[in-house]
C-alpha cells in the first residue's frame, strides 16, 4: 500500500518506481484520482486551479504514460480513466475543475488512439455525483447518488467483454440527475 500526495509530480514518480519493483505485471489501471475545489473560475485564486491541475491532469499523464509504455510493450492491458460528466459539461461553481476533467478526457482519447494498435484498451468513466467521502456529513439520501459499487460492476462487466470490443466512455449518473 501506498500513500501519495498526487498533487507533487516527485511523489507520483517516486510511487511509479516503487510500483515497477513489485512482481508481476499489472494489466489493469484504474486511474481514480482526483480533487473538487468550489469557486467561481473568475474569481478564485490561480493555486486552487493548480492544484486541480495537478492531480485531476498531470498525476494521470505520468501514471497512464508509465502503465501504458508497459501495456504497450506486453500488447495487453485496460485502463480506466474516472473522469467526471464535468468532462463534457460544466458544473456550477466548478469552472476549473471542469476545465480539469475535459483535459481528462482528452488524454483518455489520446491513449486510446495511440494503445488500441497494441491491443490495450482505455476506457473513460464520467460518473454523475457519486457517494464517496468527499460528501460526508451530507443529508442528501444515497439514491440520489452513483455507488461506487455500481462502477466497480460496470467496470468488472467491461473487463469481461471480448478482446476485440473497446468501451470508450462510460457516462453514469444519479437517476434524479
Amino acid at each position: 500500500v501506498y500513500a501519495v500526495d498526487c498533487s507533487i509530480k516527485e511523489e507520483v514518480y517516486n510511487f511509479l518506481n516503487a510500483a515497477e519493483k513489485e512482481p508481476g505485471f499489472a494489466d489493469v489501471l484504474v486511474n481514480n484520482v482526483g480533487a473538487f475545489l468550489p469557486g467561481s473560475m473568475l474569481d478564485e485564486d490561480d493555486e486552487a486551479f493548480e492544484k486541480q491541475q495537478n492531480i485531476n491532469v498531470n498525476a494521470g499523464y505520468y501514471i497512464s504514460k508509465f502503465f501504458g509504455k508497459k501495456m504497450r510493450s506486453e500488447k495487453c492491458g485496460h485502463i480506466f480513466n474516472i473522469c467526471s460528466v464535468a468532462s463534457k459539461a460544466p458544473v456550477k461553481n466548478g469552472g476549473s475543475y471542469s476545465v480539469t476533467k475535459a483535459a481528462m478526457l482528452s488524454l483518455n482519447h489520446v491513449l486510446r488512439q495511440e494503445l488500441a494498435p497494441h491491443n490495450v484498451k482505455v476506457t473513460a468513466f464520467l460518473p454523475g455525483s457519486t457517494k464517496t467521502s468527499s460528501w460526508e456529513g451530507t443529508t442528501i439520501p444515497d439514491e440520489k447518488f452513483v455507488q461506487p459499487e455500481d462502477i466497480a460492476e460496470t467496470l468488472f462487466t467491461i473487463l469481461n467483454l471480448s478482446k476485440g470490443v473497446n468501451v470508450d466512455e462510460v457516462l453514469i449518473t444519479p437517476l434524479d440527475f
